[in-house]
């Protein structure tokens, strides 16, 4: 797949809110050297080498017009793996008729229907070297982050301008109450089973209702539940990462030096530019797999080497289709968060607060 990808004229179609999630996995994954942007599939050319199709044209795009073109290879990357792919399979499946084509996934649950992003690597160093169909903005945002992050800073300095005062932990992302409630009832009207309705209503009421330290006693039960044993992995793992994430931000969330920039904020950009050198960011991972070529990671590797703190408890590499390999893992995590409860130094410096945070991970 390496190999195909390298040296090959891609073609990608999608949403302009994704242009820069696609130009980081071509640059730093694919090892792609040449991309072209096209905004809708009638606009696309006879004749393609290869094609990254966005799950979002399945539904917003004329997929028929594909149907009289050559292309070698459609790849499309399931952002949220099996969920996406029960929500497009009918779509995928009337285009695997056609075509060559490759699911990529987050995730290394079903290796039968995915190639996983675990068989690749992050490459720290660039290797787009062409880039058309994108706007002059997006295109300085990439070339230019740090052209980019000045004038982010300066648009929005009254609220930027503490990460250049002192030492501060960041995590850019959902994982609050809100957050996660959003999530659960985004699942719910999916509508998948009695079963999965039934466990997003319990951990939804639970947030809701109980303080965090209470709702880290009882999601523990929930978890060992054979309601929420039998759930497929996929949901499994997605209903323990934003679950997660949730109680370790909450606790940290009393700390001076943490803060929390979530969706719902102004889009002051923390994770897309090395301008701030004193901030550090904390990483929980993908809530759809447990791959580590993720957007996340892509951007912490590109500007904060050295500056972040890999908080996965679930490893890359391991098979959590094995129902003990995955409450092993959560236990061991629901034992740590528990102790990380006790520190209560509430202005503890960086490191403080790092050494004590390192003493969650289960590895």
């Amino acid at each position: 797949m390496i190999k195909t990808l390298a040296n090959k004229n891609v073609s990608i179609i999608c949403p302009k809110t994704r242009v820069e999630n696609y130009l980081a996995y071509c640059s730093h994954v694919f090892k792609i050297s040449k991309v072209k942007f096209i905004k809708e599939i009638k606009f696309l050319g006879q004749n393609t080498e290869i094609l990254f199709l966005d799950q979002r044209h399945l539904i917003l795009d004329r997929i028929d017009l594909l149907y009289k073109k050559k292309i070698g290879l459609l790849i499309i990357l399931l952002w949220n793996t099996d969920r996406d792919y029960y929500t497009y399979k009918k779509k995928i499946f009337l285009l695997k008729k056609k075509f060559n084509v490759q699911l990529l996934s987050q995730s290394n649950f079903s290796k039968n229907i995915y190639f996983p992003l675990n068989y690749f690597k992050i490459q720290r160093k660039p290797s787009l070297k062409s880039i058309s169909g994108i706007g002059i903005l997006k295109r300085i945002k990439y070339n230019f982050p740090i052209v980019y992050g000045i004038y982010n800073f300066t648009k929005y300095f009254d609220q930027a301008k503490i990460f250049f005062q002192k030492k501060k932990l960041v995590y850019v992302g959902q994982g609050n109450k809100n957050d996660v409630i959003r999530q659960l009832v985004w699942l719910k009207k999916q509508n998948y089973s009695n079963q999965i309705n039934k466990i997003c209503r319990i951990i939804s009421k639970d947030i809701k209702n109980l303080s965090y330290i209470e709702f880290n006693k009882k999601f523990y039960k929930v978890f060992n539940s054979s309601l929420y044993q039998n759930l497929p992995i996929f949901l499994k793992f997605f209903l323990a990462q934003v679950s997660i994430k949730y109680l370790v931000l909450s606790h940290l969330s009393n700390f001076e030096n943490f803060y929390h920039k979530n969706n719902s904020s102004y889009p002051l950009d923390l994770l897309k530019t090395g301008i701030y050198h004193k901030i550090h960011h904390l990483n929980f991972g993908c809530s759809s797999g447990n791959a580590t070529a993720e957007m996340r990671q892509i951007f912490l590797e590109k500007f904060y080497k050295n500056r972040y703190l890999d908080l996965r408890i679930f490893k890359n590499n391991e098979n959590y289709q094995s129902k003990s390999i995955f409450k092993i893992r959560f236990k061991k995590f629901h034992n740590n968060v528990s102790k990380f409860y006790e520190f209560k130094k509430y202005s503890a410096n960086l490191s403080e607060l790092l050494t004590q945070l390192q003493k969650i991970k289960s590895r």
